[in-house]
C-alpha cells in the first residue's frame, strides 16, 4: 500500500510539474511583439489617428473649426462645442498617440505657416507604420503609404451632417506625416501593443488539455492508493459540499490569476515595467512565478478530478454519506424511525394514532360540513385512504427490513462473518447496528482463536526440534559408551558431550516452564527492596569466566546514588543472565561489552555490544519465541531467552526494547523509579 501511495505522488508530482514547465515554454514569444505590423496598428489606432490628426490641425490653425452648427438661431454656439470635444475627445488621442517615444510626425499648416515635429529622427529608421494624410484647399483628403483616404472615417470630404444639425469640417491646405519605429523602444507605450485575441485562446485550450491529462491520470490509477495519500486523504474525510465550494473559490481565483500574470508576461507589460523600473530579479523570477501558478491549477484540478472519482465510484453512497444534504437526511430519516420503532409499548401506540386520527376526521367533517355533506365525505374518504397507503408503505418497510434482517442473522448463524450491515434497516436500525458489532466482534475473536492455533503448532514444531536434538544426542552417546573397546580419552569426551546436551535440555525445559507460566498469567512476584548494581555485577561475576573466553571486556557506568527498586530478586537475575548470556554466545571476539546505569524519571539500563555475525532481524522478530539470531538449532540458544526477559520485565512493571543500528546490539530496560515517602 506505501509503495503503491508513493508512486502515485510522485507520478503526480512529475506531471504536474513537467507540464508547469512545458506551458511556461510554450507562452507566445515575447521578443515578437515589440514589432509593429501595418494591419494589427491600423486596426488597432485607426481611430486614435483620425482624432489626433485633428487635434493637431486645431493647434496649428486656431481659425480651424471642425464643427459648425447650420441650424437657425443663436441658441447654439459650435465653437463651443468643438473646444470641448477637443480638449475632452480630440486632445487625448493626441496626447497618447503622438507624444509617445515610438511616434514620429511631422506637421505643417499652410495657410498659417505654423510646423510641428517630433520623434523626427524616427524616420530615418525602418518604420512598421507610415502616412501621409494631405487635405487641400477644399477639405479634399488625398494619402500616401499605409493609410488611405476610407480609413479617415469620422470625416468626408463632403459635409456630414446629423439630426442636430451639426457640421463637421475636414482642415484646409493642411498635412501631416506619421511614422511608427518598427522596433519600439521600451519608453514607448505602444510597446506590446498587442490585444489578447491570441492570449485568451491559448490559456483556454492549455487549461484545458492539462486538465484533461491531470484528471486522465487521477481516473486510471487505482483508488486505494490515491485515497491513502495526502492531500487527498484529508480531502476525503471533508463533506462534498465544502470540497465543491473550496474547489470552486480556489480554481476562479487561481485561473483568474494565470491570466492576469501570464497574460502580462506574455504582452511584455511585465518585462517593460522592470525594465524602466530597473528590476533585473524580477525578470529572473517571472518565468517561476508562472510555474508556480501552473502547479497550484494543477493541484487544484487534481483534487477535483479526485472529487469527481469518488462521486462516480459510488454515486450513492457519495450523496448519502459524504454529502451533508445526506447526513441531515439520514438524521431526520433516523428521527422518523425512532419515532415509528418497533420498540414501544404497543397499546399506548395504538392508543395514541386512533386518538390523532380520530381529531383529524372530526375537524375535517366539522370544516367541510357548511359546504355539503356530500363533500364532507368524500375528504374523509381521501383522508382514510391516504391514511391506509402510508401505514400499507410503512408496514411493508418494516416487513422487507425484517427479512433483510433475518436473512443476514442466518448467513451468520451458517459461518459467514463476512456478512455487511450497509442496507438501510429502518426500524431495526439499531438492532441492525448491534449485530455488526457482534459480527465483528465474533470475527476478531475467530482470528484470535487460529492466531492461537498457529502460535500452539509453532510451538509444539519447535519444542519437538529442539527436544529431539539433545536426546537423540544423549540416546547416541549413551550407546557408544556401551562399547567395550572404547578408551578413558573417548570415553571422557562421550560423557562431556552427554553433559552439555543434559544442560541444553534442561535450559530448554526450565524456559518452557517459565514462558508457560507466563502465558498463563501466573507469574509469582516477591517484590522486595532491591540493590540494583549490585545484581547487575553479581551476574557480570558469573559471566566473567564465558566473557574472558571471548575476550570480552566490560564497561560498566553507574550513577553515584545508591539504586534501591521494589522487584523479584529472582525474576531480575534471571532478566540479566539471559542478556549476559546472549552477549556471551554472540559477541565480537576480543570487543567491548558497556553497561550503562541512569537515572532520570524512570531508572534506564542499557547493554551494548557488537554482533559477531551480520543481524538479519529486526527488533520485532528477535523477541518472538523460538527466534535465534543465527537461524541455527545447534546452540544451547533456546530462542526463548530475550522473550522471558521480555515477559518477566513487564510483569515487574517496566519496559524493555531492542534497538540494532548496523551490528550495534542494545538492549535497553526501564524500570519505574521508587518514589520518595512523604
Amino acid at each position: 500500500m506505501k509503495k503503491g501511495k508513493y508512486i502515485f505522488i510522485a507520478g503526480l508530482l512529475a506531471i504536474i510539474s513537467i507540464m508547469a514547465i512545458f506551458i511556461v515554454m510554450y507562452y507566445p514569444n515575447l521578443e515578437n511583439n515589440d514589432i509593429v505590423e501595418k494591419d494589427e496598428f491600423t486596426e488597432r489606432y485607426g481611430s486614435y489617428v483620425n482624432k489626433a490628426v485633428i487635434a493637431e490641425a486645431m493647434d496649428l490653425d486656431t481659425g480651424y473649426v471642425p464643427i459648425e452648427n447650420s441650424a437657425k438661431g443663436d441658441s447654439y454656439n459650435g465653437e463651443v462645442i468643438q473646444r470641448v470635444l477637443y480638449e475632452y475627445g480630440f486632445e487625448y488621442y493626441q496626447d497618447e498617440l503622438f507624444n509617445d517615444a515610438g511616434v514620429a510626425i511631422r506637421a505643417i499648416d499652410h495657410d498659417t505657416g505654423l510646423k510641428e515635429e517630433r520623434n523626427s529622427e524616427l524616420f530615418e529608421g525602418e518604420l512598421g507604420y507610415h502616412a501621409k494624410i494631405i487635405f487641400d484647399e477644399d477639405g479634399n483628403i488625398k494619402t500616401e503609404g499605409d493609410y488611405e483616404a476610407a480609413d479617415f472615417f469620422i470625416f468626408d470630404s463632403d459635409p456630414v451632417y446629423d439630426d442636430e444639425g451639426d457640421v463637421f469640417k475636414c482642415p484646409l491646405n493642411f498635412e501631416i506625416e506619421i511614422g511608427v519605429a518598427k522596433e519600439l523602444p521600451v519608453s514607448s507605450d505602444l510597446y506590446n501593443y498587442n490585444d489578447n485575441s491570441k492570449i485568451i485562446p491559448f490559456f483556454v485550450f492549455t487549461i484545458i488539455l492539462s486538465a484533461a491529462i491531470i484528471m486522465a491520470y487521477i481516473f486510471i490509477y487505482p483508488y486505494r492508493y490515491e485515497e491513502a495519500a495526502n492531500p487527498f486523504k484529508t480531502f476525503k474525510n471533508w463533506k462534498a459540499e465544502i470540497n465543491i465550494a473550496l474547489l470552486i473559490a480556489y480554481l476562479s481565483l487561481v485561473i483568474f490569476v494565470i491570466f492576469f500574470f501570464g497574460a502580462n508576461t506574455i504582452n511584455g507589460r511585465f518585462i517593460k515595467t522592470a525594465e524602466l523600473n530597473e528590476l533585473p530579479a524580477f525578470l529572473e523570477l517571472l518565468p517561476l512565478g508562472n510555474i508556480i501558478l501552473w502547479i497550484m491549477y494543477l493541484l487544484g484540478v487534481s483534487l477535483a478530478a479526485f472529487e469527481i472519482k469518488r462521486f462516480i465510484k459510488a454515486p450513492l453512497y457519495y450523496l448519502k454519506e459524504q454529502t451533508i444534504v445526506g447526513s441531515l437526511f439520514k438524521l431526520v430519516k433516523r428521527a422518523l424511525n425512532r419515532i415509528f420503532s418497533i420498540r414501544f409499548d404497543v397499546s399506548h401506540a395504538i392508543l395514541k394514532y386512533v386518538l390523532i386520527h380520530f381529531f383529524l376526521i372530526v375537524f375535517l367533517f366539522f370544516l367541510f360540513r357548511n359546504y355539503h355533506y356530500f363533500l364532507a365525505m368524500v375528504m374523509l374518504m381521501i383522508y382514510l385512504a391516504a391514511v391506509f397507503f402510508i401505514y400499507f408503505h410503512h408496514v411493508d418497510k418494516v416487513n422487507k427490513d425484517y427479512h433483510k434482517l433475518l436473512d443476514k442473522t442466518k448467513m451468520i448463524a451458517e459461518g459467514n462473518v463476512n456478512v455487511e450491515f450497509e442496507d438501510d434497516l429502518g426500524a431495526f436500525a439499531e438492532l441492525g447496528d448491534n449485530l455488526s458489532h457482534i459480527k465483528s466482534g465474533l470475527k476478531k475473536a475467530i482470528e484470535e482463536e487460529m492466531k492461537s492455533q498457529n502460535m500452539k503448532t509453532e510451538l509444539i514444531t519447535n519444542v519437538s526440534h529442539d527436544l529431539k536434538t539433545p536426546i537423540t544426542c544423549i540416546k547416541n552417546y549413551s550407546i557408544l559408551l556401551e562399547r567395550e573397546d572404547l578408551s578413558e580419552e573417548d570415553r571422557s569426551e562421550y560423557i562431556k558431550n552427554i553433559r552439555t546436551y543434559t544442560d541444553r535440555l534442561s535450559n530448554l525445559i526450565n524456559d518452557l516452564f517459565a514462558i508457560s507460566k507466563a502465558n498463563s498469567g501466573n507469574i509469582e512476584l516477591d517484590l522486595k527492596d532491591l540493590d540494583l548494581k549490585s545484581l547487575i555485577d553479581q551476574c557480570l561475576v558469573e559471566s566473567e569466566e564465558e566473557f574472558k573466553e571471548r575476550g570480552l571486556e566490560v564497561i560498566k557506568k553507574y550513577p553515584s546514588e545508591e539504586l534501591i527498586l521494589k522487584l523479584d530478586s529472582d525474576k531480575t537475575y534471571r532478566i540479566f543472565e539471559n542478556l549476559f548470556s546472549n552477549i556471551s554466545r554472540y559477541a565480537l571476539s576480543n570487543s567491548r561489552v558497556y553497561v550503562d546505569v541512569s537515572v532520570l524519571d524512570n531508572v534506564r539500563i542499557e547493554i551494548k555490544n557488537i554482533s559477531e555475525a551480520p543481524m538479519n532481524f529486526t527488533s520485532e522478530e528477535i523477541q518472538k519465541r523460538f527466534y535465534k539470531g543465527d537461524n541455527s538449532y545447534d546452540s544451547l540458544s533456546s530462542g526463548l531467552g530475550l522473550a522471558i526477559v521480555k515477559t518477566f520485565i513487564e510483569a515487574e512493571g517496566g519496559s524493555f526494547d531492542i534497538v540494532i543500528d548496523g551490528d550495534l546490539f542494545k538492549a535497553i530496560i526501564e524500570f519505574e523509579k521508587e518514589k520518595p515517602k512523604s
